[in-house]
């Protein structure tokens, strides 16, 4: 039979079949390759809108989901545990506001290292999430507030210099009342 095949599709049609099909092929294999990848990309996302003036991302869905789950009600104060209450939690506001979340993320960092510090934990080259998932591990940080400080680590990844105050507002009340 493939010889039948052969002798009605000549090398030069089989080529150009090849050319065509290879990038969709591609494509595919690349697609199936990378799926975990892709579905964490586009899950921090938060939700997508198209409409006249292309894709827009809105943060406020994601900011709102995170707040959720960590369960602070609306008019939370700041508050400080035992191990954060060392830090300075006051971010300047001075600068935009993406400029000042840039500084929340520094705090999240310094509750997260000053724990794992307690804890005689090495955080020398660690990031906040690799040492997040040792304090899980050891037994520093329940599996609860371990994911509430992903989504939280999450979130601020995910904010872009459209951040505005009211949000960045929301923000500060999170990290300032996670405590770990």
């Amino acid at each position: 039979m493939i010889v039948e095949l052969a002798s009605f599709i000549t090398w030069k049609e089989l080529t150009e079949l090849i050319q065509v099909i290879i990038w969709p092929i591609t494509v595919l294999v690349g697609l199936l390759f990378f799926r975990k990848h892709l579905g964490s990309v586009i899950s921090s996302l938060g939700t997508i809108k198209a409409g006249a003036s292309g894709l827009e991302m809105t943060f406020q869905n994601k900011l709102d989901s995170v707040k959720d789950m960590i369960g602070l009600p609306e008019n939370a104060s700041g508050g400080t545990s035992k191990s954060s209450g060392k830090l300075n939690m006051n971010t300047s506001s001075s600068g935009s506001p993406y400029q000042q979340l840039m500084e929340l993320r520094d705090v999240l960092n310094s509750k997260i290292v000053n724990r794992a510090k307690e804890l005689n934990l090495s955080t020398d080259n660690s990031s906040s999430l690799a040492l997040i998932d040792e304090l899980n591990r050891v037994g520093g940080i329940t599996f609860k507030k371990m994911n509430e400080f992903k989504a939280l680590i999450d979130l601020t990844n995910s904010a872009d210099q459209n951040l505005n105050q009211n949000q960045l507002n929301q923000i500060k009340n999170l990290v300032l009342n996670l405590n770990i």
